[in-house]
């Protein structure tokens, strides 16, 4: 056998494991667009240490309307009176704050799977389009 076809055949096998595993990435996204987003909600105390941030920067952050792209912090997804904050959706808030889209989708996601609804204080704020 020469380089050559060594080389095809080393060329068609790469793009055989990249359509694998565009499939398997697929597939995990389906899994995981199914599977329910577990709600902790933290108290601030609790908050303020797993984050890493004091009492007054997350109240800024409750109130703050973000100039950076950021989405806001909506009360009733990702904070609520006298409960804390949602630690699923504030993680992921960290994880994704400049991708708007994500956030957004990752909200409608755990809106549903929690069988919430988005807060009536919403309506006309950046989260209304996923309103359903």
């Amino acid at each position: 056998m020469t380089n050559q076809t060594l080389l095809q055949r080393l060329d068609n096998l790469e793009v055989k494991m990249t359509r694998l595993r565009l499939q398997l990435s697929d597939v995990m996204a389906g899994r995981q667009a199914e599977e329910p987003i577990q709600t902790q909600w933290i108290r601030p105390k609790a908050a303020s240490v797993l984050w890493g941030l004091s009492d007054s920067t997350l109240r800024k952050y409750r109130t703050k309307k973000w100039t950076d792209g950021s989405c806001t912090w909506v009360e009733g997804v990702h904070w609520r009176k006298r409960k804390g904050y949602n630690r699923a959706v504030v993680d992921h808030w960290f994880a994704h704050r400049f991708d708007r889209e994500a956030h957004q989708l990752f909200v409608k996601r755990w809106l549903k799977t929690s069988n919430q609804q988005l807060p009536s204080n919403s309506k006309k704020g950046e989260y209304a389009e996923i309103r359903s």
